[in-house]
């Protein structure tokens, strides 16, 4: 419903944010492979430290992308599109998404962590949960009932990926 202009920088700025998040990918595989080979070992003092340390790297590589994605977002739309409209609709969100970075990597890596350990119902319920009760409705509200338009869709990600990770630093923290 923002139409074409709109759907054209919230495919561009998805596919900048893909640059950061194909290394998330990456530190989430490394974080269930260590903690499973940790409570394999049986050593969860191993797997704890394990599953901080990556998403520690994570999310300082994720966040030094989003410094990039914040400071220099014109030249990330301009290597996908040279249409002045959609360079300028993708502006915001994605800075938008450079200051959720840190909350991407958190909700990536620590509910790989605990896929690792063995714990893939609660990351599974948590994300299905955050999309269709945080990230949709609130989408669609924000989207219906304000003048933010694309900018409302992606800050209504960062709210999601807010409350995924505080689930997760909560779970991860917890043990179990």
């Amino acid at each position: 419903s923002l139409g074409t202009t709109a759907y054209a920088a919230h495919q561009v700025v998805m596919t900048s944010e893909s640059l950061s998040f194909m290394p998330g990918f990456g530190f989430s595989i490394a974080a269930a492979t260590l903690v499973g080979q940790g409570l394999g070992a049986k050593d969860p003092a191993r797997s704890e430290r394990h599953g901080r340390i990556a998403w520690g790297m994570g999310a300082v590589l994720m966040s030094a992308m989003g410094v990039v994605f914040f400071a220099v977002p014109q030249v990330f739309m301009n290597i996908f599109t040279s249409e002045a409209d959609v360079v300028n609709q993708g502006l915001a969100p994605l800075r938008l998404i450079a200051i959720g970075q840190p909350l991407l990597a958190t909700t990536m890596i620590l509910s790989g962590a605990l896929r690792g350990a063995g714990d893939t119902r609660a990351p599974f319920l948590v994300t299905t949960l955050g999309v269709w009760l945080v990230r949709l409705p609130l989408a669609l509200w924000l989207v219906n009932n304000t003048a933010l338009g694309l900018v409302g869709v992606w800050l209504t990600m960062i709210v999601d990926q807010l409350v995924r990770s505080l689930f997760f630093i909560a779970r991860f923290q917890s043990g179990k």
